[in-house]
């Protein structure tokens, strides 16, 4: 069941961010381009994290 609320979580985080990256930045990301890490962490990190801020710097040719 664990796993599958990951991957529920999962899921609505793509849609979110790239509903977000589409609407701000016109940038389309594909599922394959989008990494996702559910975990417990330090409170203050939040509990999802993406590397795609590297993806949209990249290309939008700024730093994240």
């Amino acid at each position: 069941m664990h796993g599958n609320t990951n991957q529920m979580l999962e899921d609505e985080f793509f849609k979110i961010v790239s509903e977000a990256a589409k609407n701000a930045y016109n940038i389309a990301i594909k599922k394959e381009d989008f990494h996702v890490s559910i975990s417990t962490p330090k409170a203050e990190f939040g509990d999802i994290s993406s590397s795609i801020s590297f993806r949209i710097a990249k290309e939008l040719k700024q730093q994240p």
